[in-house]
């Protein structure tokens, strides 16, 4: 290893301690340094990727020609906070980013739909959000925060918990019931078709 050394018009600068590979030395020209990407924390909306969403929508479409869906439009920021103040709730900003991306869906063969953002209600500290199946209702629990800082999703008949994320309800609980009729509602869902 040797050091580089230069200065302003060539002359030397003062000793570094920070030894550089030089082109002589094998290993650095096998194995030249790393460079580490920085850490970067995105935002829900650029994580999310709805158009990825929509074209694993397509795909299934194309393998399944009875599936059908209808994905809401954007919500504005105004608009969801005319609707949060109706309902008389704060929503957990990663809910509140959700809608932002897609305001509902809707999905027939099979049945599936999240509920649009005007037509939301709480009941009981629940605030159905979801149908799978035509009467399998999703709810919010909006009576405190999980372990992830966000509303637990669960089935409103059996309680039974389904995630503890939105994130994880729409990128990957939601394609148990699209793409392989598993009853994501349902202890165990994995067994069931």
């Amino acid at each position: 290893m040797c050091i580089f050394q230069s200065g302003v018009g060539g002359a030397p600068a003062a000793d570094s301690r920070f030894a550089v590979p030089c082109p002589s030395d094998r290993n650095a020209l096998r194995n030249p340094l790393r460079k580490h990407a920085p850490t970067v924390v995105t935002h829900f909306k650029e994580s999310m990727n709805i158009d990825s969403f929509e074209t694993r929508l397509e795909k299934l479409k194309k393998s399944n020609p009875d599936f059908e869906y209808l994905l809401g439009a954007k919500i504005a920021l105004d608009d969801f906070n005319d609707v949060q103040k109706k309902i008389g709730i704060e929503f957990p900003t990663k809910v509140k980013d959700f809608y932002q991306v897609a305001n509902g869906l809707r999905t027939l063969n099979p049945d599936f739909e999240i509920i649009e953002i005007k037509k939301l209600k709480i009941e009981n500290s629940l605030m159905h959000f979801a149908t799978f199946d035509k009467i399998n209702k999703v709810c919010f629990e909006t009576d405190k925060l999980n372990s992830a800082n966000e509303w637990t999703i669960i089935e409103k008949e059996s309680k039974y918990e389904l995630t503890l994320t939105i994130s994880s309800f729409w990128s990957n609980k939601i394609w148990h019931w699209l793409e392989k009729k598993q009853k994501i509602w349902a202890d165990k869902f994995w067994e069931t078709r």
